[in-house]
């Protein structure tokens, strides 16, 4: 028994009794499908093209987190700038950032902080998640520890934004703090890292 599938049709070169085992993908676990030929009936063809659809789905997603997960640098950027810099970039997620100084008039406070940008390209709902690496004085803060406070996750609407902004109630999923501008200072950030950075399409 020979399976040709073109333009969303099965068709079967011979009407015997056949069985063929097939592997399609479907969320979270894989599955093995017995596919029985007796000849087969619309409802069969049906569940055949949904579950390669499925597949296709899947490998596609999977390619874009692997392309994700490529995703590194070594030292951003840390000058004051008034201008977006690209952290990184692919055909679904932006991710930007630029370094300011924010004067916060409520409470007397100064600093330097790093302002995040994250924005989804495609016209699907995208959720992101990853864990924040912080570089004080060179050093790493938290790279080994197990913790879940630097684990942040987004929902990004179609083709929509979220950006950080000098606001006090800003987290670290969009703002950063870097050192003070009007007071002392016993350490300041000078990198940080987006790690285990995965976006998946809904």
């Amino acid at each position: 028994m020979d399976l040709v599938i073109r333009d969303s049709f099965l068709s079967i070169n011979k009407k015997s009794r056949a069985r063929q085992l097939g592997f399609f993908y479907e969320p979270y676990f894989f599955s093995v499908y017995l596919i029985i030929a007796q000849p087969y009936s619309k409802g069969d063809v049906l569940v055949v093209i949904k579950k390669i659809e499925n597949m296709k789905y899947f490998l596609t997603s999977i390619f874009s987190v692997l392309m994700l997960f490529t995703w590194a640098q070594s030292q951003v950027n840390m000058t004051p700038t008034s201008a977006w810099n690209t952290y990184n970039e692919t055909s679904q997620l932006k991710i930007e950032y630029k370094v300011v100084d924010c004067t916060y008039n409520s409470n007397g406070l100064a600093q330097r902080n790093v302002l995040l940008r994250y924005t989804n390209k495609t016209s699907n709902q995208l959720d992101v998640s990853w864990y924040l690496e912080l570089y004080f004085d060179g050093q790493c803060q938290n790279c080994n520890s197990s913790s879940s406070e630097y684990d942040f996750s987004i929902t990004l609407a179609p083709n929509a934004s979220f950006e950080g902004a000098c606001d006090l109630q800003h987290r670290y999923n969009r703002k950063l703090f870097v050192k003070h501008t009007n007071l002392p200072n016993n350490s300041e950030l000078t990198n940080f890292q987006l790690t285990n950075l995965q976006a998946i399409s809904q």
